[in-house]
């Protein structure tokens, strides 16, 4: 574990991870990861802990989404961290984080919350993500949060178009 924690305290000093590198990672480095977060007081604290959350996104486990949701949970937690957790939950593309983004991007009481959900669905980009996108477009209290899910239901159907028609032009040529 030494060894995995050496590797993470190296990679967030470089300020610019990518998420292959956090990948790299394996999952071994959860366990490590979560007690970054909880435990470290660094006076790069608020960094690790944003950098912790993305990279169990990334890593996607199921004890990373399990403590992905405990922390968006946590009303200890500060809220910019709690928003950061349900932004990564965007990352894992499992089933357990499309249900708990589902229901905060319908259900949530705070608009920030149901916002950062909507921008974390975008980011998943499933049929079943789209739907709830819709669903938020037309029925979300706060108009905000509508035009963001319209912009992300356009800017996906954008990509889509464009896969579609490199696709086509690839077929041509065969």
């Amino acid at each position: 574990m030494q060894a995995i924690k050496r590797d993470i305290e190296e990679l967030f000093l470089k300020r610019s991870v990518t998420d292959q590198e956090m990948r790299d990672l394996g999952p071994d480095a959860v366990t490590v990861l979560i007690d970054m977060f909880k435990h470290d007081e660094s006076p790069e604290r608020e960094w690790k802990c944003r950098l912790s959350l993305h990279a169990l996104g990334v890593l996607g486990t199921e004890k990373a989404i399990g403590f992905l949701i405990d922390s968006a949970d946590n009303n200890r937690v500060p809220g910019w961290l709690r928003r950061q957790a349900v932004e990564s939950m965007g990352l894992t593309h499992s089933p357990a984080s499309f249900a708990y983004l589902s229901q905060l991007a319908q259900e949530h009481p705070h608009d920030r919350v149901r916002d950062t959900a909507v921008l974390a669905l975008g980011r998943i980009a499933t049929s079943p993500a789209i739907s709830i996108l819709e669903q938020v477009a037309t029925g979300d209290e706060d108009a905000s949060i509508r035009e963001r899910a319209q912009r992300l239901l356009q800017s996906n159907e954008q990509a889509s178009n464009e896969i579609n028609q490199a696709s086509e032009s690839d077929d041509s040529t065969i």
